[in-house]
């Protein structure tokens, strides 16, 4: 069977295989899980979003594989 040309895929779909293959990572993907499970204030909770942003900013300058959640 022939792998499909990733290039051609919708983004959603390569976002998936590269994280499914462990080319990607999400930071963000569990974010709002780990707030809700977590006592912390609205503040650090900004803190942690504004954190992971700036870090997978870095990560797309430095061409890094860092997926945003699907």
């Amino acid at each position: 069977m022939k792998k499909p040309k990733l290039s051609v895929m919708p983004r959603q779909a390569k976002q998936f295989a590269d994280m499914a293959q462990g080319r990607a990572t999400p930071f963000d993907s569990f974010i709002a899980s780990f707030h809700a499970e977590v006592i912390r204030s609205v503040g650090t909770k900004a803190d942690d979003n504004r954190a992971l942003a700036v870090l997978t900013d870095w990560c797309r300058q430095e061409r890094i594989c860092a997926g945003r959640a699907i």
